[in-house]
Parts: C-alpha cells; sequence; structure tokens
C-alpha cells in the first residue's frame, strides 16, 4: 500500500510512505503509526545532541553495541529525572542555618521569637 501524505501549510508539498500492514488494517490506525514516525525521531535528535548517541569511533560491532546501549541508557535517565523534578509546586524554603526545623513546626506563623521586640521602636 502506497500511503499520501499532503502538508497542511504547502499543499504542493507531497511525501509519500509505502506501508507494510497487514490487509484489513484500518487507515486510521495506519496514519496513528505513521504519526509515531516523529516522536521516533525527536528523541533519536535528543539522544544525538544530549547524550552523544552518534559520537563513537569504533571497529567492532560489541563496541558499538556497549556505546549504542550506555547512550540510549542516559537518555533514558534523563528523560526519567526531567519527568520527576518537572513539578508545578514550588519547592519548599530552605532553613536558614542554625534554626531548628523541629521548633518552628508548632509556632503559629507571623509570632515572633521569644525576646523579640513587638511594639513600635523606642524613641
Amino acid at each position: 500500500m502506497l500511503l499520501v501524505r499532503r502538508s497542511v501549510t504547502d499543499p504542493s508539498k507531497v511525501a509519500y510512505f509505502a506501508v507494510h500492514a497487514r490487509a484489513g488494517t484500518p487507515v486510521s490506525e495506519i496514519v496513528r503509526v505513521m504519526g509515531l514516525r516523529w516522536s521516533v525521531e525527536d528523541c533519536f535528535e535528543t539522544a544525538k545532541s544530549d547524550c552523544g548517541l552518534d559520537h563513537y569511533e569504533v571497529r567492532t560491532w560489541d563496541a558499538w553495541h556497549r556505546h549504542i546501549t550506555l547512550a540510549m541508557a542516559a537518555l533514558a535517565f534523563l528523560t526519567v529525572t526531567a519527568t520527576r523534578t518537572d513539578t508545578t509546586e514550588e519547592p519548599p524554603l530552605p532553613v536558614p542555618a542554625g534554626r531548628d526545623k523541629d521548633k518552628d513546626k508548632d509556632k503559629e506563623p507571623g509570632t515572633p521569637e521569644k525576646g523579640a521586640e513587638t511594639g513600635p521602636p523606642a524613641s
């Protein structure tokens, strides 16, 4: 089967894809799978730029396999780390040095420390 895709922005640009799918596969499924191609290409481009996927100078298949495996493992680690640290919540404020976190836990916000002046400055 031959899948023909026309650009939305420039109708004169046409791309052709040879499709090897089982007979009876719905066209919507073929189009969905073809759309996944871009995310896979983006993943490889990220691996090349961030993890050195394309920086190998090896002479044996074993060495090439080790390099590619380590580069893809590094990309997986970076992706998981970025996903886990990408939160919308603000991180907790650091406690200044010399202060006891547990002591301040029971105190109401805005309550002055013992011995702190609370009134207007004396004149």
